[in-house]
Parts: structure tokens; sequence; C-alpha cells
């Protein structure tokens, strides 16, 4: 009996070891579950992934209290990141506007990283460069926000103030949460809660509640309830569900600032209250006519940074059989592709655009010799009959552009036509006509042959060269020889901008609905532009030109059955990081170099001055304001006339054509009594010029030269410049004016008496 006992004993014994083995290990499993899942959310953002590991957490029937409570507040935070994804599921199905915010801080991190301009450890190219770079981690802790959302959902109309609700999701910048969580308090009052999370009800009209990650706040309180709702899953009807808006909402891809309208619900009540007024108003009447309210379904649009650039986009919908003859009077066909076929690789830019569909045939004159007759209503049918495309672009010029010529860029318009030899006809008589009128003596023009194709040359106004000849069925409309050969060449060649590495991608993006489109490549049109900048402006912005061999803007238009889109892409961001370090150190070493002079100055080391600013010059070059210091200290300091007024020499040749800056210094040199009036001729100089430049037109210049004239001892010219700026002012400084006025013919009479006296 006692061995049977002990026998049990044992046996009780350890089968509660074994329950207390187990008990351990479930503890210990759910305990490495939940630190897997904190893992996963907090480290990672798997939030699906930890929602699991939490759930299995809060039913183990083994884990501690404690444990099971911090893993069912986790779990309903993961829930709702989860939700958040969308914030369109959260928003009620009747909505009718709505505006999304997307994660800024992401989007800024993105585009200054393009830049170059932010320090995350990867991209700055060097110490030089991370000194100027914006901290990722300021930018998280600024901008660090998930997002925001408002939906409009209609018009109360006891107070005709719209009704709606809004989220907000701070993410994981702690001190935002906490501020809301401080104020509300202090500046609401607390109501019943909604989902059990606390609601404030604030001036007694907005109502906020804060979820575990949401802040949810509208003047109607059931709309709270329906977000709230939502967000635990216990209504399933949202603007994500509502079928009428998918493909709008669709669209929104990974954009930073999202909007949209829902218009079907709201214009049957417009479309009513428009036929009512049409009825006493004409206008309204065919205003509804033409526009078909009734058919307008939604407008949307988008603006964002991803890793190729930044797009924004906009579009139009209407229902399907529409009758807004306005829409469809702007309809036009899709982009003619031969068009693209004229404009050469390389080119800066171009604008092409539809106007009519392609024959099926084309005339069977397009090579005959023999013009046809231009009527006046050959105009006409050719804008709305014969041409099919148009486009217009600009080229990178070749070489040095021959010096004297009329400031305009190698151009050219490409007209893709049905029957060249009437477009030919018309245009060469349209061009001849012009060139005619500015004296050419004859309408035909002169005829040159251009890669093997006959061209006429027309000579216009203001010293302008038109060039024109037809390639096929393509007219060709150029402002140089140059531009007109290589549009020319580029049809032959079929190396075109549909071969263009910048150009080609985008081009083939073009569907059946394209109707216009603008694509520019800022660098080569920066080329361009150094034809008629001065040499310093071309140094100043050669380092930009460099970094934008990959940039490129596009901006297209899709115009079909029931649908109007703008898009546009700035792609291709130069990464200016190094260059904005170097124009940082530059700004840097030029104070220190200013601070420096100053204290020569101040310390009248006055060689020592002119040694520097001499070394600056030989550093960067021609400089009038570098120029402008060294006479002061020469004419002011070492009181060196001659020194100064060689040096004066160098300054009027560096000021050139700059009025205003002749004029201020023509004035300094008059009014200031450091000058001692021994430079009174050298401001003459400068002031004559700057009113030459001005053709006597500005009264300010005019008064200047008035005050540099008399100090120069000629006072009866002076009185007769003086009036002539109180003339020309009109009224502005007319009282100074006078005051000079008056010294002037004071001095004259006193000049008389001393002379008669004499």
């Amino acid at each position: 009996m006692f061995g049977e006992y002990r026998f049990l004993q044992r046996v009780s014994v350890a089968v509660l070891a074994s329950l207390a083995i187990c008990t351990s290990a479930w503890a210990q499993s759910a305990e490495n579950k939940f630190y897997e899942g904190y893992f996963l959310e907090e480290s990672t953002g798997d939030f699906a992934g930890a929602a699991a590991l939490y759930d299995q957490v809060v039913a183990d029937r083994g884990a501690n209290a404690n444990l099971k409570a911090k893993a069912q507040a986790r779990l309903v935070r993961c829930k709702e990141e989860l939700k958040c994804a969308d914030f369109a599921s959260l928003m009620p199905g009747s909505t009718i506007a709505y505006v999304e915010l997307n994660e800024p801080g992401k989007k800024v991190q993105t585009l200054l990283k393009s830049l170059g301009l932010l320090r995350d450890g990867e991209n700055a190219v060097d110490e030089g460069a991370k000194r100027f770079a914006v901290s990722a981690e300021l930018i998280e802790a600024a901008l660090g926000i998930r997002g925001a959302a408002v939906a409009i959902t209609g018009i109360d109309l006891s107070t005709q103030e719209p009704m709606g609700v809004a989220v907000f999701h701070p993410g994981d910048v702690a001190v935002i949460r906490g501020l809301i969580e401080s104020a509300l308090p202090a500046g609401g009052k607390p109501v019943a809660p909604i989902g059990g999370f606390q609601t404030y009800h604030v001036e007694n009209e907005v109502f906020v509640t804060l979820t575990s990650r949401l802040v949810v706040a509208s003047p109607q309180r059931a709309l709270v309830e329906g977000v709230v709702s939502r967000l635990s899953g216990q209504l399933a009807d949202s603007l994500a569900d509502n079928r009428e808006m998918a493909d709008v909402l669709k669209d929104r891809g990974s954009s930073l600032l999202f909007f949209c309208l829902n218009a079907k619900p709201i214009m049957p009540m417009i479309n009513g209250m428009l036929a009512g007024a049409a009825q006493k108003n004409p206008e309204i009447a065919m205003a509804r006519a033409l526009l078909d309210p009734q058919s307008l379904r939604s407008l949307s649009g988008q603006f964002g940074v991803d890793a190729d650039g930044i797009f924004l986009d906009l579009n139009l919908r209407l229902a399907k059989g529409h009758q807004n003859l306005v829409f469809n009077f702007l309809r036009m066909p899709a982009i003619n592709r031969e068009t693209l076929k004229s404009i050469p690789e390389g080119a800066a830019g171009f604008v092409v655009a539809s106007l009519n569909e392609a024959s099926s045939r084309f005339s069977a004159n397009a090579a005959g010799d023999e013009a046809p007759i231009v009527t006046a209503m050959d105009i006409g049918r050719e804008l709305f009959g014969n041409i099919t495309g148009v486009a217009l672009f600009a080229l990178p010029p070749e070489g040095e552009k021959a010096a004297g010529g009329p400031p305009i860029p190698d151009a050219a318009a490409v007209l893709t036509v049905n029957d060249p030899s009437k477009t030919r006809a018309l245009w060469t008589q349209i061009l001849g006509i012009a060139s005619l009128a500015s004296g050419a003596g004859v309408v035909q023009g002169t005829t040159e042959q251009i890669e093997g194709v006959t061209a006429y040359r027309y000579s216009l106004p203001e010293n302008i060269t038109l060039y024109f000849a037809t390639n096929g069925n393509d007219a060709l409309i150029a402002t140089s020889r140059s531009a007109l050969s290589r549009s020319i060449a580029a049809k032959r060649s079929g190396r075109s901008v549909l071969t263009d590495a910048a150009f080609a991608d985008r081009l083939s993006k073009m569907g059946p609905a394209t109707v216009k489109a603008v694509l520019v490549h800022p660098g080569r049109c920066a080329l361009i532009a150094k034809q008629f900048m001065s040499p310093d402006e071309v140094a100043e912005m050669e380092p930009f030109v460099a970094m934008m061999t990959d940039t490129m803007f596009g901006l297209f238009v899709e115009h079909s059955e029931g649908s109007l889109r703008f898009s546009a892409h700035l792609s291709g961001l130069p990464d200016i990081g190094p260059l904005i370090a170097a124009k940082f150190e530059q700004e840097e070493a030029r104070h220190r170099a200013e601070a420096k002079l100053a204290g020569a100055i101040k310390g009248k080391k006055w060689d020592e001055a002119v040694a520097m600013i001499d070394g600056r010059l030989a550093e960067r070059g021609p400089s009038a304001d570098l120029t402008w210091k060294k006479f002061r200290v020469l004419a002011v300091g070492k009181k060196d006339r001659g020194a100064a007024l060689a040096c004066a020499t160098e300054l009027y040749e560096q000021i050139g054509d700059n009025a205003n800056q002749l004029n201020t210094y023509a004035w300094y040199l008059v009014t200031r009594k450091k000058y001692g009036g021994q430079y009174n001729d050298l401001a003459v100089k400068f002031s004559q010029r700057s009113n030459d430049l001005t053709k006597n037109k500005n009264w300010m210049y005019v008064d200047t030269l008035a005050r540099a004239t008399f100090e120069s001892g000629k006072t009866a010219e002076a009185i007769e410049l003086q009036n002539k700026a109180i003339e020309l002012s009109g009224g502005d400084g007319w009282k100074d004016m006078k005051k000079s006025l008056a010294r002037f013919e004071k001095a004259t009479s006193e000049t008389k008496l001393a002379a008669s006296a004499g």
C-alpha cells in the first residue's frame, strides 16, 4: 500500500513538472512572438506580419495578462496602419470632393536626393557637399507625418456650410501627436467616446476623436463615427468602394497631393438650377446647351515626386455619349508621327500638335512643278482641311553663330499636309508679299538647293531671313539655312526626335488620344541662350548646363471621347549638391576677402588694398564693382588722381551699356564731398553715356547730368538740362529738382553780377 502511494506521488510530481515546463514554454513562445511582431512593426513597417503575430499572442491562453494587453494595443495600431494605407477607404462613399496628402517627408527626401542635396550618408559626393546638404533626420522630424485627407459630403442647408470629415496621421512625429493631445483637453470639451476613443467637442463646432494613430475631425459627429467604424472594419461603405470613382482613385499612384471631384451626385441639382435660370437668361440657356453640365463625371489632379522627377496631372472626365459641344469642338486628331520625323535629333525643344486627319491619299501634284492657283478660300482650307500636323522646334547652334545676325535661334516650323503643292503655292505667295513689303523688290524669293531640295529664301524686315521648302508631304519654314538643312536630313536619314535618347521614351508612350505635346531639353536650350549672353553670364551658367544633360520637361494633352487630360513631368533632375557647395564656399571666400580688404582700407593700408583688389581681378576677370572699389582707394585714399583716372577708363569699359550703373557712379562723383570736385568731368562722361543709352528719356539720368554739368562750370547748359528733367518727371522728385534749378539760376545771376561789377 505504501509502495502504491509512493508511485502515485511520483507520477503527480512528474505531471505537475511537465505542466510547469509546458506553461513556461508557452509563455516564452508568446513573448518571442510579441517581440518579433514589435520588430516587424517598428523596424520594417510590415504591419500585416506584425498584426498576425500580435493576434496570436492575444489568443494564446498561456500568455500573461500584461503581455496580452500590450499585444492588443499594438494589434489595434497595426490594423489602423493597414487601413490608413488608403485614406479613401476611411471616407464616406457619398464623398463629392476629396483631397489627400501623402508622406510629404519622404517625397521631399526623394526630391532632395535627386538634386544631390540630401545628407543621408549615401549620396553626398564629398565632405564639401555634405556641409550644405539637408539632413534626412531633420526632414523626418519636420515633415515625417504619414499624411492627411479631407472629404466633403455635401452642404448643410441650415448653415450653408460644407459638411465633411478630415483625418490626420502624424506618423512617427511624436511631438505633433503630443501637441494635439495636450491642446485638445485645454481647448475642447470631453464628450462621449466614439468607438472607445477619446472625443472632444472644440468650441462647440468640431468633434475631434483621437484613435490609436489618427486624428479625426468633423462638424458632424456622425461622420467621425463613420470613419472610426470603417477603421475597425465594422462599416464597409467607403469612397474606395465607389464604382463611379474607381478609375479616378486608381490614378493616384505615388502622388504627394491628390484631389478629385465626384460631379455625378451634384450635377443634376446644378443642372436644375441652370434650367430655371435659363428661362430668364438666354446666355445661361446657351451655355447650358453648349456645355451639357449634367454629363460632367469627375475632375481630378495630382502632384508628386518620384525617383525620376516631378510630375503633375489633371484629368476631366465626361459621361459616355455626352453632348458637350465645346469639349467636342476643341478635340483634335492624334498627333501625326510623320511630323515628328522632320524634327532633327539634338533639338533643344519642340511643340507638336494635330489639326486634321491625314487623307487616305496625297495630291497627285505633290512633286509637280506647276503651281496651282491660290484663292482667298485656300487659307481656310489650309488650316481646316490640308494641314494634318504642325510642329515648331529650335536647335542648338552648330559651331559659332555668325556675327551681326539678328538674335534669332536656328528654328523651323513643320507642316505635314495632304496636298504639298497647294501648300507651296500658298506659302510662297504669303512670304513673297511679306518680303516685297520689306523692300526686297520681288515676290518670288530667291531659290537655292539645300540637301537636294529646292528652297525659297525671303528677306524680311529687321534683317530677318526665312527659308521655305517642301520635302515630301512636309512644308518647312526655317529661320536659317542650317535649320532647314538639318530638318530635311533628319527625315531622309530617320534620325529624328523619335530616335533621340532624350525624347524617344516619352514619344513612344503617346497614344491615339495624344493631340498636343511640348518637350524641352533645358541643357540644349541653354546652348541656344549662350549665343545671346555676355561672357560673364555664360561663365555663370556653364556649370549648370553641364549638369542638365539628362534633364527633360514634357507636357502632353490627351483628348478622347470622354476625357481631357494634361500631364507634365520634369525628369532627370541635375545633381546640384556639389555645385551648391562650391558656390557657398566661393561666397565664404569672397566674404573673407572683403573683410580683409575692409580691414586694409580702415587701417589706411592703401597699397595693400590695391594689391588685394588687383589679385581678385586677376583671379575672376573684369568686374565693375571691384574696379570701382579700386578707383575709390586711389582717388580718396591715396589721392593719386592720375592712377584714379586710368582706373576710371577701365571702369567705363567694364560698365558697358549698364545705364543704371553709369548714372549711379556719376551721381556719387558729384555729390560726395570726399571726391573734392576733382572728378566732375568724369561724372559728366558717365552721365552722358547713361543718357545716350536711354535717349534722354529718363528724368533721373537727366537730373544727374544737369548736376554734373553744373559742377563742371556750365551753368546755362545745366539749367536747360534741369528744366528738361523736371518736364520728364511729371511730378516725381520735382521739389528737389526745383531747388537745384533755383541754385543753378542763382549761381548764374551771381556770375553775371560779378562780371558786370568787374
